[in-house]
């Protein structure tokens, strides 16, 4: 499942630049417009579907391989500060099945969206909260069912096309991270694991 991992951040990447690239060919030619209709103060709401590319390790772990794919949701919603940062929060909620159980991943996160250029749609984000999770694993014929919660980080980026309107979207790109404890398994006690999501979609926001 390694493959699908790198397939899914480079099908990723080149999502973005290309789209980076186009659309900063055509802020070139109308950067006073959109400079000049920049939007003023308010909030946000953003609904984003997209891949999900898991991998969950831990510090007894014997598989180094445990990779799987699935689905993602993401709803965020806060308020714009000024030109450059928006801030607000956001839920991800992401799902997977692969040899032996199934996976659910959510994170409950504070966020804050930067761009560095006003006139172009490229924007940086990241968060910070709670993150949950819900595994369900079998092994040796035995299934253990585990609810465990934790540390949420995350960090992306993204190209905004249509900032200035009520309705935009961006393609996006991201990593989800989740400290978690000790999680009882039927085939002994998981130490300290840490689970990963990585994400690509398309957000639509509304202002």
């Amino acid at each position: 499942m390694r493959g699908h991992v790198l397939r899914a951040i480079v099908a990723s990447a080149l999502f973005l630049m290309t789209a980076a690239a186009h659309a900063s060919a055509q802020d070139a030619t109308a950067a006073p417009a959109t400079q000049a209709a920049q939007p003023a103060r308010g909030g946000w709401l953003g609904v984003g579907l997209g891949y999900a590319a898991f991998r969950t390790d831990c510090n007894n772990c014997e598989r180094d391989d445990l990779y799987s794919t699935g689905g993602s949701l993401m709803l965020g919603g806060g308020v714009a500060v000024n030109d450059r940062v928006d801030a607000g929060g956001e839920l991800l909620a992401a799902s997977t099945a692969f040899d032996g159980g199934d996976y659910r991943a959510s994170f409950l996160l504070g966020t804050v969206q930067f761009r560095p250029w006003k006139a172009r749609g490229f924007y940086i984000k990241g968060g910070l909260g709670l993150a949950f999770v819900r595994a369900s694993i079998t092994f040796d014929g035995q299934t253990v069912e585990s609810t465990p919660k934790g540390l949420g980080v995350h960090y992306g980026a993204g190209w905004m096309f249509g900032r200035s309107r009520r309705v935009s979207f961006a393609p996006f790109g991201g990593h989800y991270v989740a400290s978690l404890g000790d999680i009882p398994t039927a085939g002994g006690v998981a130490e300290n694991p840490v689970s990963n999501v990585w994400f690509a979609g398309v957000t639509v926001f509304v202002r």
